[in-house]
């Protein structure tokens, strides 16, 4: 592992710096245990590591924001893991998510983003229908698979499976952009993606996500 930068301006809520290895590859949840106690001084309970592993999927920047959430707020493990407390957390996750990465993308991506965020495990025909965009394009044209590939290279939390042919986000983030659609977009709008999603899924035969998004849409 090696050691990330984190940027210079992050969150200002978040008072100090926490140093951690690891900046690509995932935390296990023995090392996020580990972490917390030789490198944090803040030891977990096995329950607790499983819970910060769960919510941050092991993200080594998430992992320090939870660190200092939990410093600068005086609040300790015990007090709140699991809890309402982590609802600080999540916000100060979101605006390192707004001011540090998605500010700093290009239209036409974040764009993609905030539309296909509306469901886990996207199918990337679906991806295309809630786009605009082909799945596949000629060089130099845009293109579901090259809004991928240019997400993936620049390591936005975004898995493709290539044997379901489906995108996945990293769940805080997919939470970040579904709080940004929302801001962002005519409400007319982000109901008529969640239909497009849930007709998608009828047609697949998958009536409980269908339901789902058919409910979400009326949000």
């Amino acid at each position: 592992r090696t050691r990330p930068e984190l940027p210079a301006t992050g969150p200002r809520s978040i008072g100090g710096r926490a140093e951690l290895t690891g900046a690509d590859l995932r935390f296990t949840e023995a090392e996020v245990n580990e972490l917390f106690s030789s490198v944090f001084g803040a030891p977990l309970s096995k329950t607790q590591s499983k819970h910060v592993y769960k919510m941050t999927e092991g993200w080594a920047v998430g992992l320090a924001l939870m660190h200092g959430y939990l410093a600068a707020s005086g609040t300790s493990a015990a007090d709140a893991l699991p809890g309402p407390l982590l609802s600080g957390f999540r916000e100060q996750v979101f605006e390192y998510l707004a001011n540090e990465v998605f500010s700093h993308l290009d239209h036409g991506l974040q764009q993609f983003l905030l539309r296909t965020s509306i469901a886990d495990g996207l199918p990337l025909p679906l991806a295309a229908a809630l786009t605009g965009l082909p799945v596949e394009a000629s060089q130099g044209k845009p293109s579901v698979t090259g809004m991928l590939a240019q997400l993936a290279k620049r390591g936005l939390f975004t898995e493709r499976d290539i044997g379901e042919n489906v995108i996945r986000y990293h769940a805080l983030f997919r939470d970040f952009l579904a709080k940004e659609l929302t801001a962002r977009t005519p409400p007319v709008k982000v109901r008529g993606l969640y239909r497009t999603a849930a007709n998608y899924f009828i047609g697949s035969r998958d009536s409980i996500r269908a339901i789902e998004l058919f409910i979400a849409s009326e949000q």
